[in-house]
């Protein structure tokens, strides 16, 4: 009995060796592989988007056309839900429309201008929101300064008071962000007695306008200011015109200022005249307090010098006359004096 009991404690004493053994050893292996091991922590991100524009840059005219971007969304890490859109930094007077405001995918933005959109250049910022996700894309928008210049063909102008008409050209020229290259005219400036026709009331750049200007019997001589005045929506020009109405005149000169007469036939006296200034029609010429007795008759010699002959009847009463050579083209007038002197009869004795 004594030997069972010592082998069974010998038995258990082996067991709980081999234990501590294989415990220890497990615990070595567990150290060891733990040492030769990383542990990699692992990110899933979550789903997301971004927002895009198909232009970087945009130009507007007041009062012009539409113009378009496609803004594109663009899902991530499986994002497929709709997004919410918005544009923001428009400048006054231009309005923002899309065709989809809420979508997954893309959508087309309508930038309009209106006539009192507001010059300048802006930077136009797309938002797409879905939930708290938000993403942001943005484009320059320029609205330019509507602006033109007009030409005119003539600086200046001198007219002839009821004398021929004078004209000029006006052009378009340098349009700039206009929404009409049509420009309308009017005319300011023109004085009194002076017709003014357009021969037509809109300009082009490439269609320009013809100004005439027509001075009457009653126009008033002086210098003027003639301002033709081009208006395209918001945008003007001036193109100023230097009027001058002048009063035509002339002077004539006789090749005699005095003529002593004989019965009969004498020879003529020659008028020429001189200084011409705006006359729309040869000088026609009479005479005034011819005496009794006496005639005066007027023949062209070239288109500038008129003779005038006196015929003398033997019924003339001595004397000397101021007769007056007066000179008349439109309103144009002058005058001279030829001093007839009619002897008294007389006889001789030999």
């Amino acid at each position: 009995m004594t030997r069972a009991i010592v082998h069974e404690g010998a038995n258990l004493l082996q067991k709980s060796l081999w234990s501590i053994l294989l415990t220890t050893a497990c615990r070595a292996s567990v150290l060891a592989l733990a040492a030769s091991t990383q542990i990699f922590a692992v990110a899933i991100p979550a789903p997301s988007f971004g927002v895009s524009s198909s232009v970087a840059k945009m130009t507007l005219l007041a009062g012009g056309a539409s113009t378009t971007s496609t803004i594109n969304v663009i899902g991530q890490n499986g994002f497929k839900s709709n997004v919410d859109l918005a544009a923001s930094g428009l400048p006054g007077g231009v309005t923002a429309t899309f065709s989809a405001p809420s979508t997954s995918t893309k959508s087309i933005l309508t930038l309009t201008p209106g006539s009192k959109a507001v010059p300048g250049t802006y930077t136009v910022t797309v938002i797409g929101t879905s939930g708290t996700a938000k993403s942001t894309t943005s484009f320059s928008l320029t609205v330019p300064v509507p602006s033109f210049s007009l030409s005119s063909s003539a600086s200046s102008l001198q007219l002839f008071v009821g004398g021929g008409s004078g004209s000029s050209t006006i052009g378009v020229v340098n349009p700039v962000g206009l929404s009409s290259t049509s420009v309308n005219l009017t005319v300011s400036g023109v004085p009194a007695g002076i017709g003014t026709r357009l021969n037509w009331s809109t300009a082009t750049p490439t269609s320009p306008v013809t100004l005439t200007l027509t001075p009457s019997v009653t126009a008033v001589p002086g210098v003027y200011a003639v301002k033709v005045v081009g208006t395209s929506g918001t945008a003007t020009s001036t193109a100023t015109i230097a009027l001058t109405i002048t009063a035509p005149s002339f002077s004539f000169s006789p090749s005699a200022s005095s003529r002593t007469l004989v019965v009969g036939y004498n020879s003529p006296i020659n008028i020429a005249v001189i200084n011409p200034v705006g006359l729309a029609n040869r000088v026609s010429f009479a005479a005034s307090g011819i005496p009794a007795g006496v005639t005066a008759a007027f023949a062209s010699v070239d288109s500038s010098t008129t003779s005038v002959t006196f015929t003398m009847s033997n019924t003339a009463v001595p004397g000397t006359y101021p007769v007056k050579i007066t000179g008349t083209s439109g309103i144009a007038t002058s005058s001279t004096t030829i001093n007839l002197t009619i002897p008294a009869p007389g006889f001789s004795l030999s």
